[in-house]
Parts: structure tokens; C-alpha cells; sequence
């Protein structure tokens, strides 16, 4: 063998001593001065021995656990809101049966009222008209000539007809009896008579059918009763 095959050979050797050296080295070098690895929980190949290898088949992967947060956090809103309305509800008809029982006994007041009280409503509901006329009957003139006009129109079929009205509208009759010239004109003979006994405001009025009775008492009478008969449906 020639020099220079001999050289390669302990060159060669040389190199593989070294890189057992190095790798025997290594492995021999103490576990302290080593840096520490970052070991997995689940890695497996890095377990210590002796230790049960886990089963993984109970656990739940992460997008299956945020679907079911979020299944549960709608069923959880549904069922709330769904609650909140039914008890929303319950207080509305709450409120309702009990406004329906105030309006039933307000009502059964009112008609308690009216019954017990049925007379003084009555005059009450008089008492305001009768001051406005009686008020107009001394402070206006134009009342009396509505009276004797509305009271001429129940006259039918007579020539002769007489007039019997209190001595002050009588007066103020006689001052404008032109305002009654077209009602007065149907009759042949017309005479016009004090009555002392008479109210203001009325008149009565004979013919040869029979008598017209204006009186301003007896027409708030029959207003009066009108008002007792649709009370009492009769």
C-alpha cells in the first residue's frame, strides 16, 4: 500500500473517532446543563413511562364547544323573552279585568245615583232653562212675541179669537203688534185682555174651536214630564 493510501485511511478514521466522540459526548452531557424543552401536555412521544396514556375520545373539539355556547345562548333569549312577554301579559290582564271592574261599579253607582236621586236630576236638569227664561221674560221684549206666535199656530179653523196675556207683556204687545201683523191676519176679530192672574212669558188664547193653553207654567210642566216619561220608558 502506498503512502498515500495509508494517509487517506488515518484520515478517514481520525474523522469518525472524532464524530463518535462528539456524538458520545453529547449524549453523556448531564441533563442540567441541557436546555429545558417545552413538553405538551399530549405529546405523546415525550410522556414519562409508567404514566396511562390518555383517551382522547372524550374530548370535545373547540369550534363543537363555541356551536354549542352559542345554541345555548339563543335558547337561553329565546326562552326569556318568551317568559318576559307571558308574564308582560298576565300584568296587562291584570290591569284590564281590574279597569273593567271600576267601570261595572261606576256604573252601577251612576244608576244607584239616578235612581235614589231621581226627582232632584229631574228639577235640576228644569232649573237652568226655567232661569234663562224667566230671565229673558223680564229683560226681553221679543220673547212674548214668540209665545203668541208659537200659541196662533195651534189655532185652526176659527174667526174670532181672544188674547188673555199679564198686563206688562200686554203693553209691550200693543207697542209692536206689527211684528204679529201675518200671523194676525187668518182671523176676522182679534181682542187682546189683561190677566193679572197670568205669569209672564204666557199667554192663553180662546176661539170658537176651544182654548190654547200658552201658559209659560204649564209648558215647562209638560217639559217635565216628557223628561219622567223617557226616564221611565213609559
Amino acid at each position: 500500500m502506498s503512502s498515500y493510501n495509508l494517509r487517506s485511511v488515518k484520515i478517514v478514521r481520525n474523522a469518525k473517532i472524532a464524530s463518535e466522540a462528539f456524538v458520545f459526548a453529547d449524549f453523556l452531557q448531564d441533563d442540567q446543563e441541557k436546555p429545558e424543552s417545552s413538553m405538551s401536555p399530549l405529546d405523546l412521544t415525550k410522556m414519562p413511562s409508567g404514566e396511562q396514556t390518555p383517551d382522547l375520545s372524550n374530548y370535545i373539539p373547540i369550534e363543537e364547544v363555541k356551536k354549542r355556547e352559542r345554541v345555548a345562548f339563543q335558547n337561553g333569549f329565546q326562552q326569556g323573552k318568551k317568559q318576559g312577554l307571558e308574564e308582560a301579559k298576565k300584568e296587562v290582564d291584570s290591569y284590564i279585568r281590574m279597569l273593567k271592574k271600576l267601570v261595572q261599579e261606576w256604573q252601577e253607582h251612576r244608576e244607584k245615583f239616578f235612581k235614589d236621586h231621581e226627582i232632584t236630576v229631574v228639577r235640576l236638569a228644569l232649573d237652568i232653562p226655567k232661569r234663562v227664561i224667566h230671565r229673558e221674560v223680564h229683560t226681553g221684549s221679543d220673547f212674548i212675541f214668540y209665545m203668541v206666535r208659537e200659541a196662533l199656530k195651534r189655532v185652526t179653523a176659527s174667526s174670532k179669537i181672544r188674547i188673555k196675556l199679564h198686563p206688562d207683556d200686554l203693553k209691550i204687545l200693543e207697542q209692536g203688534k206689527e211684528k204679529l201683523s201675518k200671523e194676525l191676519r187668518n182671523f176676522v176679530q182679534v181682542e187682546f185682555l189683561p190677566q193679572e192672574n197670568l205669569l209672564r212669558g204666557g199667554c192663553i188664547i180662546e176661539s170658537d174651536m176651544g182654548i190654547v193653553d200658552a201658559r209659560l207654567d204649564v209648558q215647562l210642566a209638560a217639559i217635565e214630564e216628557a223628561l219622567w216619561e223617557e226616564r221611565h220608558g213609559d
